[in-house]
């Protein structure tokens, strides 16, 4: 099974999880996933990562994190592509239903949003099923 990987350095061990910073300018060059996640518009992202041994890890430590490229595409759909579905569909179903576009954009609108606004009440549930893989470098 292929797997989406980048490195980064541990910024901190809390106990048994991980800090480890990214930096998707060097990450990103032989990564996947780069045309879908755009990463000009990233700099550094900070990942907590739960891990069985945090005794062989410190700070300053280059690692490398790890997820399925299934797992990779499925977030990617989650944030991209099913709240453009949801906005579009609210867009088309308002027309449809005899409201003037701004009313009709306004429901998409609202659609991407609860959308949006689930997402972040699930991130807790959603990082256990999307729990990366850790190697040292």
């Amino acid at each position: 099974m292929n797997e989406i990987d980048h490195d980064g350095i541990v910024d901190e061990v809390r106990g048994n999880v991980l800090k480890v910073r990214i930096v998707t300018v060097a990450a990103c060059v032989s990564c996947q996933m780069k045309k879908v996640c755009n990463p000009s518009d990233m700099k550094e992202k900070v990942f907590d990562v739960p891990v069985d041994d945090p005794q062989n890890y410190s700070a300053g430590d280059l690692v490398r994190l790890s997820i399925s490229e299934g797992m990779g595409i499925l977030a990617a759909v989650l944030g991209y592509v099913v709240p453009v579905v949801l906005l579009m569909a609210g867009v088309l179903g308002g027309v449809s239903a005899g409201l003037n576009e701004l009313e009709a954009s306004g429901i998409g609108l609202g659609a991407a949003l609860v959308y949006y606004l689930i997402l972040f009440l699930t991130r807790k549930k959603a990082s256990k099923a999307f729990s990366f893989k850790v190697t040292r470098v």
